[in-house]
């Protein structure tokens, strides 16, 4: 998962590895020039998610949930909750 990855990189490059033995010389220290939210910039696997989250407008979180709500079980099997309007920052 995203969360995977961005808690522990090292982990989660060495499990790619392992599944793809191609992406054995990836260093998950790199840095990389991103387009992102802040901007353009060099930086780390870096956790962007509470940002993210906290910038959805209430009615953006309400729309998705409609269509999450559907696939609870999904989201369920990926440790994953809806959102709550206003109170995921």
């Amino acid at each position: 998962t995203y969360e995977a990855l961005v808690q522990n990189p090292a982990q989660a490059c060495q499990r790619l590895a392992t599944f793809m033995p191609e992406l054995s010389d990836m260093d998950p220290t790199a840095s990389f020039e991103v387009h992102s939210i802040d901007g353009t910039l060099n930086r780390p696997i870096t956790d962007l998610n509470t940002k993210k989250i906290a910038a959805l407008p209430a009615d953006t979180v309400t729309a998705l949930n409609e269509i999450f709500m559907h696939h609870s079980e999904t989201f369920a099997a990926w440790g994953y909750d809806l959102l709550v309007p206003g109170e995921n920052a």
